[in-house]
């Protein structure tokens, strides 16, 4: 009846006006405790903006520490000529030119006036006092490049423990925010709740008074109809699929849009503006003819062997071809004569740098070149492992004097014969890594590791040099400075483009040369890759009798 609907409604308006106002003190109490009077804008403290901002500062002073460690490091090892050649010094400039005027002047009187010649004498002396202060002047030029370095160390030293404390007191900020957003919400459910009963108290008051003084009676008696009047089936299914198909394709679009990852070499010239010098395809399993016409899932790399080293084991293979032509566009990378000494390194750990290298040499020497593989890895080394030779003595050994260079160096036994020699002027030396040093950054940015690479350019037609990744360390930035190119390697679909990115602004900010980037890993088994054709195309051509088969090159070096 009518009188039992109010009382349950008044019942449940009595109930929720309690809830309400326990709701309410509970948030007041909360609110007091902790200093809170309401939510910022867009959930956004004053402590989050200030933490933003000093991310980015904590960034930049990171990029000033780099550069100006690599000027000083570098400065180090140099004569003062040559820092008066590298440093934007006038004043060190203007010694080192009139010392060399004099020199030039007292070689032309030399022969009229001889060397005991008053003038003379006056010349020499004159020449001694530029040279002490050009000595001088290189002296305090190297201590202001230290004191440069000192100052950003201590620049970002600063910066990074205030961030680490606003990043502390952010937490504990967005705990308390929290929580009042949960009792905020549950006043406002409470509050709701609570008007709506108030309006159905007013409605069954109003109707108790409309049914207490009106009379019924029937007009029309209901009838059954014949179909329901609601929903109805055939319009609602028409615009579900209508709003299924335009959802899917909307989310396909978003999906696209949000993906940063790197796939292609097309995204690589967009994002990075550089060239791509070969695409490796995560191509361990390919689609050859079955005889029908119908493709079906075969190993194009078997599981037996050294998979890593898959230039010499499996020449044959996709994965072998795509090296190949790295290969090809790195020997055709600069006109004239391409780079001799070659980076190769990569923003991650893990993006196959070390495979890459290893590859990259045996195809080279394949060719009919000299290569040598230089272990600079000193933290993780791998190269020895990949070219089955012993990891000590090696890179550190050398730098550290404990050997030297013609016996740190070793020929794969891969290019060896029965006796240990090579078959001919084309073969893989390693380098290896040596034992770990415990400054492996200082001993890479030494001038002992450029008179290095200074020997082994001349001894050898290509140095590839295996080096950490850029971001966790910076030993790849301090010997990005001493090869002639670096080649970035990057893991299809890994990694962000702002990951790559960085690493990129790392080695411009040493003024490295950047040759091009290796996409390895690329997932060619996918129907949506651009490279998915690969799969039809070179399963028809490498799987057709008469292949080489897999170690066919090892087997032919080792005859």
């Amino acid at each position: 009846s009518l009188s039992d609907a109010q009382s349950v409604v008044r019942q449940q308006l009595s109930e929720t006006k309690q809830r309400l106002e326990a709701s309410r003190k509970a948030l007041g109490e909360y609110q007091s405790e902790h200093g809170i009077l309401s939510l910022p804008k867009d959930n956004t403290t004053i402590t989050r903006e200030a933490l933003q901002q000093l991310n980015k500062l904590l960034t930049e002073a990171q990029g000033e520490r780099i550069v100006a460690e690599a000027a000083h490091r570098n400065a180090a090892g140099m004569t003062p000529d040559q820092l008066a050649d590298t440093l934007p010094d006038p004043g060190l400039k203007g010694l080192r030119d009139e010392l060399l005027g004099l020199k030039a002047q007292y070689a032309a009187r030399l022969d009229t006036y001889g060397r005991n010649h008053p003038d003379m004498a006056v010349l020499r002396a004159r020449m001694q006092s530029l040279h002490d202060q050009l000595r001088a002047a290189g002296l305090q030029a190297r201590e202001q490049l230290k004191a440069a370095f000192e100052a950003a160390q201590a620049k970002e030293r600063g910066l990074r423990a205030n961030f680490e404390r606003l990043s502390k007191q952010a937490n504990v900020e967005d705990r308390g925010l929290v929580q009042l957003l949960i009792l905020q919400r549950d006043v406002e459910t409470n509050q709701e709740i609570y008007s709506n009963l108030l309006q159905e108290a007013k409605e069954a008051d109003l109707n108790s008074g409309v049914f207490r003084w009106t009379s019924v009676k029937l007009v029309d008696r209901a009838v059954v109809p014949d179909a329901p009047s609601f929903p109805r089936t055939g319009r609602n299914l028409q615009f579900g699929l209508l709003f299924g198909l335009l959802a899917g394709i909307l989310a396909c679009l978003l999906i696209e849009r949000l993906d940063t990852r790197i796939h292609t070499p097309e995204e690589v010239g967009a994002l990075l503006q550089l060239p791509t010098f070969g695409v490796v395809p995560d191509f361990w399993r390919l689609v050859p003819h079955n005889g029908t016409g119908a493709p079906e899932l075969t190993e194009a790399v078997p599981r037996d062997g050294n998979r890593e080293l898959v230039t010499l084991m499996h020449p044959a293979s996709v994965v072998s071809e795509a090296y190949r032509g790295i290969r090809t566009n790195l020997l055709f990378s600069s006109p004239g004569s391409p780079p001799k000494t070659i980076l190769v390194t990569s923003s991650q750990a893990g993006e196959g740098k070390t495979v890459t290298v290893v590859n990259l040499a045996v195809s080279l020497a394949l060719s009919g070149s000299r290569v040598l593989i230089v272990d600079a890895d000193l933290r993780k080394p791998s190269c020895h492992r990949q070219m089955r030779v012993t990891r000590d003595p090696g890179l550190s050994s050398v730098l550290t004097g404990q050997c030297d260079l013609a016996t740190a160096v070793v020929l794969s036994p891969f290019f060896a014969n029965g006796n240990g020699k090579s078959h001919g002027t084309s073969a893989v030396y390693v380098l290896p890594a040596g034992a770990s040093p415990p400054n492996p950054a200082e001993l890479l940015g030494s001038g002992l590791m450029g008179d290095l690479l200074h020997a082994v350019k001349e001894q050898f037609d290509f140095v590839l040099i295996d080096s950490p990744p850029i971001l966790p360390v910076t030993d790849s930035v301090v010997m990005a400075t001493k090869a002639d190119g670096v080649l970035l390697v990057v893991k299809g679909g890994e990694w962000g483009r702002d990951i790559v990115q960085r690493a990129l602004g790392h080695l411009d900010a040493v003024h490295s040369r950047v040759l091009g980037v290796v996409l390895n890993c690329v997932d060619v088994t996918r129907g949506g890759s651009p490279y998915y054709y690969y799969r039809y195309y070179y399963g028809g051509y490498y799987g057709r009798s008469g292949a080489e088969p897999p170690g066919a090159a090892a087997s032919h070096l080792k005859a």
